[in-house]
């Protein structure tokens, strides 16, 4: 037990250290000019340091986003909530015939590499819930039970 709590703490120490917060004025211009440009609609914006990168958490909408910057203001990767009627027809098909008796919770989109994954939360009426990963092409990767 005393070893558990001795990797917990350790654990929440190394996240602290790779996670710093950052004031708008600490993140380079060059970075938030290319933010500013292309999200201008963006609400309750948050900059962190991840590392050598910088994350930017936004809300559009009611729907959550956070993109990751190099330090030449290159974008590393994109994850973003997307509306149940916005997943590819190609996954919709997937979880209707494998899953029937459960309905679409949440979507997330990720884009690393210029690869995209679908993070697809499903639940049936009473509460039993799964996360499901999807390739671009409809592809099952990963289907978890929660």
């Amino acid at each position: 037990m005393k070893t558990l709590k001795i990797i917990a703490v350790l654990a929440l120490a190394s996240f602290g250290v790779n996670a710093q917060d950052l004031s708008p004025t600490q993140v380079p211009t060059e970075i938030t000019a290319v933010f500013q440009k292309n999200y201008p609609q963006a609400k309750d914006v948050e900059w962190e340091m991840k590392g050598e990168l910088y994350e930017v958490g936004f809300e559009i909408g009611r729907l959550d986003h956070e993109i990751r910057y190099n330090s030449e203001g290159k974008v590393v990767k994109v994850k973003k909530e997307i509306n149940a009627n916005d997943v590819p027809k190609t996954i919709t098909t997937v979880i209707k015939s494998k899953y029937p008796n459960y309905h679409i919770d949440d979507v997330e989109v990720t884009q690393v590499n210029n690869k995209t994954t679908y993070k697809v939360e499903i639940e049936q009426l009473l509460g039993k819930e799964r996360k499901l990963v999807f390739d671009n092409n409809g592809k099952l990767l990963s289907d978890l039970t929660d």
